[in-house]
């Protein structure tokens, strides 16, 4: 999955549809990502082909859906674990 993205962001740039600054602003985000109260790991998939795996207990439901929009918006798989209905 991962491989297919970055493939694709390179073909995009050589093809002039994005511009490399375009491109960078992508691929910052790819190792990880800081959130100031948690690091996300969108890197994960290239190095184990499993999903990023967060542990639900201790974190609001605004955290998890921060979380979870970072790596829906990138297309990146994601399994949150031991959730509570609320944070469901």
């Amino acid at each position: 999955m991962y491989e297919k993205r970055i493939r694709s962001l390179l073909d995009s740039v050589r093809a002039g549809r994005i511009s490399v600054d375009e491109a960078l602003s992508e691929l910052v985000h790819l190792p990880y990502e800081d959130l100031g109260w948690a690091c996300l790991d969108h890197h994960r998939g290239l190095r184990d082909l499993l999903p990023e795996v967060v542990y639900g207990p201790g974190k609001t439901v605004e955290q998890l859906v921060e979380i979870a929009r970072s790596y829906a918006e990138k297309g990146l798989p994601l399994l949150v674990t031991r959730v509570n209905p609320a944070q469901a």
